[in-house]
């Protein structure tokens, strides 16, 4: 018992010190964190500014690249929902009670983009090549004839109305914001590329891919990207073999030609 009594008062000292550990005041663990993320960043189309949110949710932050410093800090009336460059400043999304905003913000001041009334959802989707001052977006609204895709032009001063929703997802415009291809989901679980046909308003099957368990680590089917002419549909596809490929299709000739693999990979990166 003697030779056991050292051992029974360290236990008992070591409890001791638990417990005035458990009652000293406990540190936020915010306090370990002394720094914000930087995200949402993107740039101008003449690549002279990036723009980017830290910190606060209803700011955006301007960084110049040719001095590589702080440009400015532009500040809204509620948090930024969305944001997108223009060729002279930045279009912003945000909701007040009264409802969902878009502004242009330039150097030479602000203006207010009327917007359909019950718009509920914005996103913008892409810019036209060569025109910065034409935006696509998509809008989802009270109204199912005005939910859809919208063009706005900033010079002209017009939001027009060009698609209505499209059951394609990952949809592929051209350089002058015309629908060309998507990726859908079959009821097999598979992705099934699709071409659109403007014309007619008719999607056609590019390329079926049936969902199989063996397919599981074969990579991955999708239409990743179009030609600014919408002449070319970029997408990668395993279909019958084991790791993904890059093709194109030529939707002139109908012709579809292999420009990448990499049989180290099951999926192959594109972006």
């Amino acid at each position: 018992m003697a030779r056991s009594l050292p051992a029974l008062l360290l236990f008992v000292g070591a409890l001791q010190a638990c417990a005035q550990q458990q009652e000293a005041p406990l540190i936020p663990r915010e306090r370990f964190f002394t720094f914000t993320e930087r995200n949402t960043i993107t740039a101008s189309p003449d690549l002279d500014r990036v723009y980017f949110r830290e910190g606060p949710d209803s700011v955006v932050h301007v960084w110049s690249t040719g001095t590589n410093a702080p440009l400015e800090d532009l500040a809204f009336p509620a948090p930024v929902l969305a944001f997108t460059p223009t060729k002279d400043g930045l279009l912003a999304a945000y909701r007040q009670s009264e409802g969902l905003h878009l502004e242009h913000r330039t150097g030479s001041g602000s203006t207010a983009i009327a917007l359909p009334a019950g718009c509920e959802r914005l996103r913008f989707v892409t810019t036209a090549v060569g025109r910065p001052e034409r935006h696509l977006l998509e809008l989802v609204c009270a109204d199912s004839t005005v939910t859809g895709f919208h063009v706005l032009d900033l010079e002209a001063g017009t939001l027009v109305r060009h698609y209505a929703p499209q059951a394609p997802g990952q949809l592929q415009f051209d350089g002058d914001l015309r629908l060309v291809a998507g990726t859908a989901r079959s009821s097999s679980a598979g992705n099934t590329l699709m071409l659109y046909h403007e014309a007619q308003d008719r999607w056609d099957t590019l390329r079926a891919h049936p969902w199989t368990p063996d397919l599981f680590l074969g990579g991955f089917s999708s239409v990743v990207s179009v030609s600014a002419d919408g002449g070319s549909v970029y997408f990668t596809s395993n279909a019958e073999v084991d790791k993904a490929r890059l093709y194109r299709y030529d939707r002139a000739t109908g012709d579809t030609t292999e420009l990448a693999r990499d049989d180290r990979a099951d999926i192959l990166p594109f972006g």
